[in-house]
């Protein structure tokens, strides 16, 4: 009975450590997909004002 027992408790402990890795794979892609958005973004708007910046100079040279 007494083995039975430590296997039991060795198999929940094990599980536990499992179910803790589980949970900080999730915030960690969890938080590479959040930066992703950041990154992107910072690309579209980087890209608009780009855009914006030579349209501007365009119409300055044509001024």
């Amino acid at each position: 009975m007494e083995d039975l027992l430590l296997s039991l408790a060795h198999g929940t402990e094990s599980l536990a450590r499992g179910a803790e890795t589980v949970e900080l794979w999730k915030i960690c892609f969890c938080c590479w997909r959040a930066a992703q958005g950041v990154l992107a973004r910072r690309a579209r708007l980087r890209r608009k004002w780009s855009r914006e910046l030579c349209f501007w100079r365009v119409a300055q040279d044509h001024m």
